[in-house]
Protein backbone atom coordinates (compact mmCIF):
# COMPACT_ATOMS: atom_id res chain seq x y z
CA UNK A 1 0.00 0.00 0.00
CA UNK A 2 1.17 3.52 -0.74
CA UNK A 3 0.00 6.78 0.75
CA UNK A 4 -0.44 9.77 -1.57
CA UNK A 5 -1.32 13.19 -0.21
CA UNK A 6 -2.85 15.40 -2.90
CA UNK A 7 -2.82 19.16 -2.44
CA UNK A 8 -3.45 22.08 -4.77
CA UNK A 9 -4.05 25.79 -4.90
CA UNK A 10 -1.55 26.91 -2.29
CA UNK A 11 -1.62 30.48 -3.71
CA UNK A 12 1.47 31.54 -1.78
CA UNK A 13 1.82 35.32 -1.77
CA UNK A 14 -1.91 35.97 -1.80
CA UNK A 15 -3.26 38.98 0.07
CA UNK A 16 -6.76 39.56 1.35
CA UNK A 17 -7.86 43.18 1.07
CA UNK A 18 -4.25 44.25 1.28
CA UNK A 19 -3.32 42.02 4.22
CA UNK A 20 -0.71 39.29 3.83
CA UNK A 21 -1.87 35.71 4.34
CA UNK A 22 1.68 34.51 5.06
CA UNK A 23 0.82 33.64 8.67
CA UNK A 24 -2.03 31.38 7.47
CA UNK A 25 0.23 29.75 4.91
CA UNK A 26 2.90 29.07 7.53
CA UNK A 27 0.35 27.43 9.85
CA UNK A 28 -1.01 25.25 7.03
CA UNK A 29 2.49 24.19 6.00
CA UNK A 30 3.36 23.32 9.62
CA UNK A 31 0.28 21.09 9.76
CA UNK A 32 1.14 19.60 6.37
CA UNK A 33 4.57 18.67 7.70
CA UNK A 34 2.94 16.96 10.71
CA UNK A 35 0.61 14.98 8.44
CA UNK A 36 3.50 13.88 6.21
CA UNK A 37 5.23 12.43 9.28
CA UNK A 38 2.14 11.05 11.07
CA UNK A 39 0.86 9.26 7.96
CA UNK A 40 4.27 8.26 6.58
CA UNK A 41 3.31 9.70 3.19
CA UNK A 42 4.96 8.12 0.14
CA UNK A 43 4.16 10.96 -2.26
CA UNK A 44 3.03 14.54 -1.90
CA UNK A 45 1.38 16.06 -4.95
CA UNK A 46 1.07 19.81 -5.40
CA UNK A 47 -1.31 20.15 -8.33
CA UNK A 48 -1.03 23.71 -9.50
CA UNK A 49 -1.33 27.28 -8.35
CA UNK A 50 1.66 27.12 -6.04
CA UNK A 51 1.87 30.89 -6.20
CA UNK A 52 -0.90 33.45 -6.44
CA UNK A 53 0.73 35.29 -9.31
CA UNK A 54 3.02 34.65 -12.25
CA UNK A 55 5.62 36.94 -10.66
CA UNK A 56 5.71 35.95 -6.97
CA UNK A 57 7.60 38.06 -4.48
CA UNK A 58 10.92 36.98 -3.07
CA UNK A 59 9.19 36.35 0.26
CA UNK A 60 6.63 34.06 -1.37
CA UNK A 61 9.34 32.10 -3.17
CA UNK A 62 11.38 31.83 0.03
CA UNK A 63 8.36 30.46 1.92
CA UNK A 64 7.78 27.90 -0.84
CA UNK A 65 11.37 26.63 -0.97
CA UNK A 66 11.70 26.60 2.82
CA UNK A 67 8.50 24.54 2.98
CA UNK A 68 9.83 22.06 0.41
CA UNK A 69 13.05 21.74 2.40
CA UNK A 70 11.17 21.14 5.66
CA UNK A 71 8.89 18.55 4.05
CA UNK A 72 11.88 16.80 2.50
CA UNK A 73 13.69 16.67 5.84
CA UNK A 74 10.54 15.47 7.63
CA UNK A 75 10.23 12.48 5.28
CA UNK A 76 13.35 12.10 3.09
CA UNK A 77 12.07 9.08 1.12
CA UNK A 78 8.82 10.85 0.17
CA UNK A 79 8.50 11.85 -3.49
CA UNK A 80 7.10 15.29 -4.20
CA UNK A 81 5.43 16.09 -7.50
CA UNK A 82 4.70 19.69 -8.44
CA UNK A 83 2.70 20.64 -11.53
CA UNK A 84 2.24 24.24 -12.63
CA UNK A 85 -1.24 25.75 -12.55
CA UNK A 86 -2.71 28.66 -14.45
CA UNK A 87 -1.48 31.13 -11.80
CA UNK A 88 2.10 29.84 -12.00
CA UNK A 89 4.84 30.91 -14.39
CA UNK A 90 5.76 27.44 -15.63
CA UNK A 91 9.34 28.31 -16.55
CA UNK A 92 9.96 30.04 -13.22
CA UNK A 93 8.61 27.01 -11.35
CA UNK A 94 10.85 24.68 -13.37
CA UNK A 95 13.99 26.84 -13.12
CA UNK A 96 15.44 25.13 -9.99
CA UNK A 97 14.50 21.68 -11.31
CA UNK A 98 18.04 20.16 -11.14
CA UNK A 99 18.38 21.21 -7.51
CA UNK A 100 14.90 20.02 -6.55
CA UNK A 101 15.39 16.61 -8.18
CA UNK A 102 18.33 16.04 -5.80
CA UNK A 103 15.69 16.11 -3.04
CA UNK A 104 13.27 13.74 -4.82
CA UNK A 105 11.09 16.65 -5.96
CA UNK A 106 9.85 16.55 -9.56
CA UNK A 107 8.57 19.79 -11.09
CA UNK A 108 6.56 19.91 -14.31
CA UNK A 109 5.95 23.40 -15.60
CA UNK A 110 5.26 22.77 -19.27
CA UNK A 111 4.30 19.83 -21.44
CA UNK A 112 7.45 19.00 -23.38
CA UNK A 113 7.53 17.60 -26.88
CA UNK A 114 10.26 16.06 -28.98
CA UNK A 115 9.66 15.61 -32.69
CA UNK A 116 5.98 16.38 -32.17
CA UNK A 117 5.44 13.79 -29.44
CA UNK A 118 4.96 14.42 -25.75
CA UNK A 119 7.98 13.33 -23.72
CA UNK A 120 6.03 10.95 -21.50
CA UNK A 121 9.03 9.92 -19.39
CA UNK A 122 9.44 13.52 -18.27
CA UNK A 123 5.89 13.54 -16.95
CA UNK A 124 5.77 10.03 -15.47
CA UNK A 125 6.99 10.03 -11.85
CA UNK A 126 7.62 6.70 -10.09
CA UNK A 127 6.35 6.41 -6.51
CA UNK A 128 8.12 3.95 -4.23
CA UNK A 129 6.56 2.20 -1.28
CA UNK A 130 8.27 1.78 2.11
CA UNK A 131 10.38 -1.10 0.77
CA UNK A 132 11.73 1.09 -2.03
CA UNK A 133 9.87 -0.75 -4.80
CA UNK A 134 7.98 1.26 -7.39
CA UNK A 135 4.34 0.81 -6.45
CA UNK A 136 2.71 3.46 -8.66
CA UNK A 137 3.35 6.27 -11.11
CA UNK A 138 2.01 9.80 -11.14
CA UNK A 139 1.41 11.39 -14.52
CA UNK A 140 2.27 15.04 -13.87
CA UNK A 141 0.78 17.44 -16.38
CA UNK A 142 0.64 21.19 -15.98
CA UNK A 143 -2.41 23.36 -16.58
CA UNK A 144 -3.24 22.94 -20.29
CA UNK A 145 -2.49 26.05 -22.30
CA UNK A 146 -2.88 26.44 -26.05
CA UNK A 147 0.86 25.78 -26.40
CA UNK A 148 0.43 22.34 -24.78
CA UNK A 149 -2.26 21.12 -27.14
CA UNK A 150 -1.56 19.75 -30.60
CA UNK A 151 -1.99 22.06 -33.55
CA UNK A 152 -5.29 20.67 -34.84
CA UNK A 153 -5.07 22.71 -38.05
CA UNK A 154 -2.00 20.69 -39.14
CA UNK A 155 -3.64 17.29 -38.71
CA UNK A 156 -4.84 16.95 -42.27
CA UNK A 157 -5.26 13.22 -42.96
CA UNK A 158 -4.79 12.26 -39.29
CA UNK A 159 -8.26 13.24 -38.10
CA UNK A 160 -9.55 9.67 -38.15
CA UNK A 161 -6.82 8.61 -35.72
CA UNK A 162 -7.79 11.38 -33.31
CA UNK A 163 -11.54 10.93 -33.61
CA UNK A 164 -11.98 9.30 -30.16
CA UNK A 165 -9.93 12.03 -28.43
CA UNK A 166 -11.85 14.97 -27.03
CA UNK A 167 -9.91 18.06 -25.97
CA UNK A 168 -11.64 20.04 -23.24
CA UNK A 169 -10.53 22.76 -20.90
CA UNK A 170 -11.05 22.25 -17.17
CA UNK A 171 -14.26 23.73 -15.79
CA UNK A 172 -14.36 25.36 -12.40
CA UNK A 173 -17.60 25.14 -10.45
Amino acid sequence: MIRILHTADWHIGQTLRGFSREHEHRKVFERLEEIVVERDVDALIIAGDVFDSQNPSGEAQQLFYNTLMRLSRANPRMAMVIAAGNHDAAGRLEAPRPLLEAFNIRVVGNVRRREGRVEAARHLVPIADTSGSVAAHVLAVSYPTAACLPNLTRLDGEVEELAPVVWTAPRWI
